[in-house]
């Protein structure tokens, strides 16, 4: 299975997920991603940078959950300009569960994950490779069943492509 073009699992080579547990700030979200590139480009590892911008599942109703989800968008603009293409987040494609789908930390709390899609407006730049990836370009919804990819993601370009009227909820 890959996430874009980094592949995952079956024999490919370690890959570091990793960002902020929750955005903090623009400038604290920026250096820990200017420093994880630094290290994995050195090191060669691929980078998935990866941030929360409202972590709900906190065990204390005080703890901070982070910006919300507009600042938190901005943030993550700024981290992706970074990366060779401006974008803007328009919309929501859909909020993606599986309930058999949970992770047990050591410490007995159990998780349910969930991703959130986002349509986007590109405002400039150009589609440029990083230490995340080898190939970077666009390609037209024709040549998609072409692509190696995992069924999630197919899930989900799938609901984009159909320009649903309301955001998809599993």
């Amino acid at each position: 299975m890959s996430l874009g073009p980094v592949p995952l699992g079956d024999g490919a080579p370690l890959v570091l997920i990793a960002g902020p547990c929750v955005i903090e700030s623009e400038s604290h979200a920026l250096d820990i991603a200017r420093e994880l590139v630094r290290i994995t480009a050195a090191s060669g590892v691929p980078l998935i940078f990866k941030a929360s911008f409202d972590k709900a599942n906190r065990t204390s109703v005080e703890s901070y959950r982070g910006p919300g989800l507009v600042p938190g968008l901005r943030v993550l603009e700024k981290v992706k300009e970074e990366t060779g293409l401006d974008v803007e987040p328009t919309g929501i494609v859909g909020v993606y569960s599986d309930p058999n789908h949970v992770i047990e930390f050591s410490d007995g709390e159990v998780r349910q994950q969930f991703s959130v899609c986002f349509t986007a407006r590109l405002l400039g730049g150009a589609p440029a490779t990083s230490d995340e990836s080898t190939a970077v370009r666009f390609v037209a919804p024709a040549e998609l069943d072409d692509l190696a990819m995992h069924p999630a993601q197919r899930l989900r370009i799938r609901h984009f492509l159909e320009c649903r009227p309301a955001p998809f909820f599993s």
